[in-house]
């Protein structure tokens, strides 16, 4: 009989302090928020840009923010040199955003770059439809190193590469990005 009650009285706490509330417990921290915003701006910015489509968002936020990430899709089947150009790109972007906002600022971990991005690109055929056998399928940008990799079967693909990201930058703009 004890336990109902507690159960009941522990309930009707937690209620009335809902109510105190508005009826909204906050579930993310200010951090989360703001970097949200940042990375829901910056994913349109890039999606605009390059004609990608958001595909997902997310990162290693706890007291700071560790890691930020973002993936898109592009409709159009890509060569592993012009892949490795949009990918520089659009990291080069996002840090940049994310290093000049001040508002993201006081809840990022020292030293904040590239090993703290997390940048995917997937990529289709322009119906939509998965790239032919061999093909690039996916380029992404993690811990500081590119990946790429080529669709092997009907449901895995095949890392053909994967350089750092200096290196990266260096050949693109070799080949003239």
């Amino acid at each position: 009989k004890n336990r109902k009650f507690i159960v009941a009285l522990g309930m009707c706490f937690l209620a009335f302090i809902s109510i105190l509330n508005g009826g909204n417990m906050p579930i993310y921290s200010k951090q989360e928020i703001i970097a949200d915003n940042l990375i829901e701006q910056v994913s349109k910015d890039l999606s605009l840009r390059y004609g990608l489509a958001p595909a997902g968002f997310g990162g290693s936020i706890h007291e700071y923010i560790e890691k930020i990430s973002i993936s898109f899709c592009a409709y159009d089947e890509t060569s592993l040199e012009d892949s490795r150009k949009l990918v520089v790109k659009c990291a080069e972007q996002f840090i940049k955003e994310i290093n000049s906002s001040k508002e993201i600022s006081p809840y990022l971990v020292s030293d904040f770059g590239m090993n703290n991005v997390d940048l995917c690109i997937y990529y289709y055929q322009i119906d939509r439809d998965l790239v032919p056998y061999g093909n690039l399928d996916c380029t992404h940008l993690i811990n500081g190193k590119i990946k790429y990799s080529v669709r092997e079967s009907e449901y895995s693909s095949k890392r053909i590469l994967e350089e750092s990201f200096e290196d990266a930058r260096r050949i693109a703009a070799e080949q003239g990005m």
